[in-house]
């Protein structure tokens, strides 16, 4: 293997333990422990294919015999004492397979503990399937990211985790107390490659780590694969046994036609079922390259990058090269067609078995951190809380299916915005999600394909349900949260590390290179089209509520919807190719502007005052020098016309539909009837207002007003303004700026 790096320890302990019976032929136990200290491991894909040839080489290739088949059991405890495990995240599996400098995007899981029990069992003669099962445990583990030197986002990432260290994590409930999974942070961590000062970020610290796997397979023996092909194993098992059982105990089997199978979907599928659960009170920073390495990993483990390829190898084989001599660069010369028919060698059908795959992931009640840059004097970056996430897979030779769903997340957010002491309920902020559940099917068609090509996807189906999203928070917590969004985005779709695929040739529908295909010489000029050109896909969204509170001193916006609904698909149509259909039962969009009056009186029952002093008219005196009236709407008239509103506006109480403060309620309402020193000072500029006495100022029975002719739109005051007081020979109902609702 071009990549050789396997395994650093700095000690190897093995322990070896076996019982076998005196009986003949009675089953054998054998048990081995390995302890490795101090261990890195670096781990690909490749390595998978490498240990199973090593078996094979060991293994017999001899038929199976009875009288050679000895029943057995090897049980394996590997357990690991401070380890690093290495993965390569590069994208489409490429690997820098040098020594020194290399340019690989790396993931590392280390702890202080790992355990791995898993049993080979021998024990059947020519058994129908074979079963194995793999657990393993871990304590005290954290992910971490290294990103190399030539990577655009690795400086950005690094001063993003370094100005995001100062801030505190989110507390721990104290009912949980301090228990087996409670962090320690004060033990010192054994690293020997992934060190910070070497580049490398923490991302996620995970208390207890459980993956189980269990594989079911089935056995293809050697020299009998062909009559696997024809009989079932019990059938193969009588015709082995009946040479060994004395004639007339042999029992008459009726000849069958056989008939071999040749459509992999025909054959029982090999079981795999994996289950994978985290402890509760995990931390997960969300930095955008853990993301893209997390979906390099994937692919490149799980996926089809699964074959890596060193930065330093050549592809010289003509079907890959894109030197041709079209310039469409989807024709290929100097191929014979005999030499693209036996391009590929002979493929056995039980080799193409296919895969029923079942995985569950669990995580309980996860602490994330979203990283934006802070000064250490600033507020806390953003936190989040996930109450449960569970995944659910099930994926088999003609369809995948998956289920995911999110308990109630929450978003919790703050700043260090100056307010008044009244408002600081106003510096922590949240968002709450009520839950989300997600459903997609994958549909995969094998028809009109070679033997031995993969399935092809002709569909991708995804129904997305959201409950009540909720939430209260400010404009810079805004601000704080779209920061971090921008970054995160930004380091998840940047196309300046993007990498090209490794093999040039391109699969079209018919499942061979689209420069060679046939089919595509037959149809229309053009290259021949690929699975994903013909795919259908549907995405639906639904959302419950959306009610949504930005609040600020003196102010709120309110944002509310019901039922938002989003459809959108690729119709495959000749008059239209993609169509979306969002629909929305209600939206709602509320403000309210306030200030603070003595009155007690509510931020909706005064009207915004102009700023410009109404045509003909004089100041009011204010009530007393220390505490001239204040406006806290902005200015509606012209800067031309503007005068300071301490000049000419009210101050606190007034009679005949005036609120306190200077802030007037809408005309026509009642309010209470004071002194004329505490509702603007008409005393000293000697006019009284309309229903008061002259003597002293108190209050007689008003005359009855005369009937005032049907109101102008928006003037709703059906007397003078007394918040204004006239100019010297001109009347209050002569005035039409004093009739105006709400402007005064």
């Amino acid at each position: 293997m071009l990549y050789r790096t396997l395994l650093e320890a700095e000690m190897l302990a093995f322990h070896v333990n076996a019982s076998y019976p005196r009986d003949w032929n009675m089953p054998q136990s054998w048990q081995c422990e390995i302890e490795v200290y101090k261990a890195t491991y670096h781990f690909i894909y490749a390595q998978k294919n490498f240990f199973t040839d090593l078996i094979q080489d060991w293994a017999s290739d001899s038929a199976p015999d009875i009288y050679s088949f000895v029943p057995y059991a090897w049980k394996f405890k590997i357990l690991f004492h401070q380890f690093e495990m290495i993965w390569a995240a590069n994208q489409h599996n490429w690997i820098d397979c040098s020594t020194k400098q290399q340019e690989n995007v790396y993931l590392a899981a280390c702890g202080e503990t790992l355990n791995i029990d898993f049993t080979l069992p021998f024990n059947e003669f020519v058994p129908t399937t074979c079963n194995m099962r793999f657990c393993l445990r871990a304590e005290d583990t954290d992910l971490q990211l290294s990103l190399p030197e030539c990577h655009p986002s690795r400086y950005p990432l690094l001063t993003l985790a370094k100005d995001y260290q100062p801030n505190k994590l989110p507390p721990r409930p104290a009912c949980l107390g301090e228990g087996p999974g409670a962090p320690k942070p004060g033990k010192p961590r054994w690293r020997n490659i992934t060190h910070a000062e070497a580049g490398w970020v923490d991302c996620w610290t995970v208390p207890n780590f459980t993956l189980i796997i269990d594989y079911t397979w089935h056995p293809i023996y050697p020299q009998k694969a062909d009559e696997q092909l024809k009989q079932t194993l019990s059938e193969m098992e009588e015709s082995m046994l009946s040479a060994l059982r004395p004639p007339e105990y042999t029992p008459v089997v009726p000849p069958q036609p056989s008939r071999a199978v040749t459509d992999p979907s025909e054959l029982t599928p090999d079981r795999l079922h994996v289950e994978m659960e985290l402890s509760p009170d995990s931390q997960i920073t969300l930095y955008g390259p853990l993301l893209r390495a997390l979906v390099s990993i994937k692919e490149n483990y799980f996926g089809e990058d699964d074959m890596y390829t060193d930065f330093e190898e050549a592809v010289s084989s003509p079907v890959l090269s894109m030197s041709t001599s079209s310039s469409s660069g989807w024709t290929a010369l100097g191929m014979e067609d005999s030499e693209r028919r036996d391009a590929g060698p002979a493929v056995h059908p039980l080799t193409l078995r296919p895969w029923d795959i079942t995985v569950l992931i669990n995580l309980y009640k996860v602490h994330g951190r979203l990283p934006v840059h802070c000064s250490s004097d600033g507020p806390e970056g953003p936190t989040g809380y996930l109450e449960r996430l569970c995944f659910e897979m099930k994926k088999g030779y003609k369809e995948t299916m998956l289920q995911l769903v999110l308990s109630p997340m929450h978003v919790f957010v703050s700043d260090s915005y100056q307010r008044p002491a009244v408002d600081g309920v106003l510096r922590e902020g949240h968002l709450s999600l009520s839950g989300l559940q997600m459903r997609a099917h994958a549909m995969f068609s094998a028809e009109g394909l070679p033997l031995g090509s993969e399935t092809l996807e002709y569909a991708w189906l995804i129904d997305m349900q959201a409950g009540a999203l909720t939430g209260k928070v400010t404009v810079p917590q805004m601000a704080s949260l779209v920061e971090w969004g921008e970054t995160f985005v930004f380091h998840v779709v940047s196309r300046e590390f993007q990498l090209e695929r490794p093999k040039s040739s391109i699969i079209c529908q018919h499942g061979v290179d689209r420069r060679i295909c046939e089919a595509k010489l037959a149809s229309l000029p053009g290259p021949c089209r690929t699975s994903e050109d013909l795919k259908y896909t549907m995405t639906r969204l639904s959302v419950d509520t959306v009610d949504i509170f930005i609040a600020e001193h003196g102010c709120a916006a309110n944002i509310k919807t019901n039922f938002i609904r989003l459809a959108n698909c690729n119709l495959h149509n000749q008059a239209v190719g993609r169509a979306s259909v969002p629909w929305c039962r209600t939206c709602r969009f509320g403000s309210t502007w306030s200030s603070r009056t003595g009155c007690g009186r509510a931020p909706w029952a005064c009207s915004p005052p102009s700023c410009a002093a109404p045509s003909g008219w004089r100041p009011a005196a204010p009530t007393s020098p220390s505490s001239p009236p204040t406006w806290p709407w902005p200015p509606t008239t012209p800067p031309s016309t503007r005068s300071s509103a301490s000049s000419w506006s009210c101050t606190t109480a007034a009679p005949n539909g005036c609120g306190s403060s200077g802030r007037r309620r809408w005309c026509g309402t009642s309010a209470a009837r004071t002194s004329a020193a505490a509702w603007g000072g008409a005393a000293s500029s000697g006019v009284r207002p309309r229903g008061w006495t002259s003597s002293g100022w108190t209050r007689s029975r008003p005359p009855a007003a005369p009937p005032s002719p049907a109101p102008a739109p928006r003037r709703t005051c059906a007397t003078a303004n007394p918040c204004c007081i006239p100019a010297s020979g001109s009347s209050p109902r002569t005035r039409p700026n004093c009739q105006t609702g709400g402007a005064g």
